[in-house]
């Protein structure tokens, strides 16, 4: 799956499925910006999650090895050492 332009872009020929994203708007000149970036998020976060279920446990249990090991070095809410 690719996430890109709807023009032609290199990486086309490796993927089965397009989510095109318009070229045509003018982020600049919009009003509500955010909007596009929130839908965009979304949808990011919608494949992420799909993907994430496919081996669920050892995904969760990779995240929290990696959580785990920033709360070691004093980030998020840990203190560290």
């Amino acid at each position: 799956m690719l996430v890109a332009s709807a023009e032609p872009t290199p990486l086309d020929e490796f993927a089965t499925v397009k989510l095109a994203l318009s070229p045509q708007e003018d982020h600049a000149r919009k009003v509500s910006p955010f909007a596009t970036g929130l839908s965009l998020l979304f949808v990011l976060d919608a494949l992420f999650a799909r993907c994430f279920v496919e081996d669920f446990d050892a995904n969760l249990a990779r995240r929290l090895t990696y959580y785990e090991g920033i709360v070691a070095l004093g980030g998020c809410s840990g203190s560290g050492r």
